[in-house]
């Protein structure tokens, strides 16, 4: 893919990107709302500039990469998604929340410290062994204060399909956390009737079975 193109896409990332952070979910707090949604944490992918002049020529990958990746989970309802520049730690909840970066985007954060409960971090690299390019991505989950090893992969490609392998790997990050999130348990209540009960149980049975079934759908 040409300079110029993967130049676009960057911009047009950063123009985006702050508003639909804005626009994700807030946790309110109130009875009866919804279940708290799980943090993810995107780390700054890393990337191999040891030949400065190459990373002028293709572009700076990293950046790129985990604003993509940070589009793709921004569509999950049940995670609230952040740039950060390092990984939180897994198990030190006494550490003070993480403070905004005052830079030259402000809504990436510096997550050294633990957030209370489980969450995600995405993290991965990218090295340029030209012509090939060489993405390793990583997803653990810090849970009950241990971390666990979600999904790892390697995706090799040429800079012309640069746009196509990240998003392949934007789209296989999401899918793993998909499936690693807990179901959401539902109750379902009939509403008072003087039907047979035995009828009752079919039709409330009927009804979480459809529940189940279109939840293992989506």
């Amino acid at each position: 893919m040409p300079r110029k193109c993967l130049n676009l896409l960057a911009c047009l990332f950063l123009l985006c990107a702050p508003h639909a952070l804005s626009a994700a979910p807030q946790e309110t707090g109130n009875p009866g709302s919804l279940p708290a949604q799980l943090p993810v944490y995107i780390v700054d992918f890393s990337q191999d500039l040891r030949r400065p002049e190459l990373a002028r020529e293709i572009g700076y990958l990293g950046p790129f990469t985990g604003g993509l990746i940070h589009l793709r989970l921004l569509e999950i309802p049940s995670l609230t998604v952040h740039l950060v520049q390092s990984a939180p730690s897994c198990g030190d909840s006494t550490s003070p929340a993480p403070e905004q970066r005052q830079a030259n985007n402000p809504q990436r954060l510096s997550a050294s410290a633990a957030p209370p409960g489980d969450f995600y971090i995405v993290h991965g690299s990218i090295e340029t062994p030209m012509p090939d390019i060489v993405l390793n991505y990583f997803v653990d989950k810090c849970e009950g204060h241990k971390s666990i090893k979600v999904f790892q992969d390697t995706q090799p490609f040429t800079l012309d399909h640069a746009l196509e392998e990240i998003t392949v790997a934007a789209h296989a990050i999401a899918f793993k956390i998909e499936r690693s999130i807990p179901p959401t348990r539902v109750t379902v209540e009939l509403f008072q009737s003087e039907s047979d009960p035995s009828e009752k149980k079919d039709v409330q049975a009927a009804i979480q079975r459809e529940v189940i079934d279109r939840k293992s759908v989506v």
